[in-house]
């Protein structure tokens, strides 16, 4: 399953549908996220690197990930 993270320029103009049917005219059907989840940050490592772990905690945290295999392997 694809979540996409994004962070909007602005998140009270953001429009998810917007960025959806953007989504579905550029990208083939099996790199579509099943789900996109507006964020005001990334989480960051000290050394200022994108933390994915703490990334994926807190998307399972809103409910987007399961733990299934692909979530497992991404561990």
């Amino acid at each position: 399953v694809i979540v996409a993270a994004v962070l909007p320029a602005d998140m009270r103009s953001f429009e998810l549908s917007e960025l959806a049917d953007y989504c579905r005219g550029e990208l083939p059907s099996h790199m579509l996220p099943a789900e996109i989840v507006p964020m005001r940050a990334l989480p960051r490592t000290t050394t200022g690197k994108t933390d994915r772990v703490a990334l994926r905690a807190r998307l399972a945290a809103a409910g987007t990930l399961t733990d299934g295999p692909r979530a497992e392997a991404g561990r």
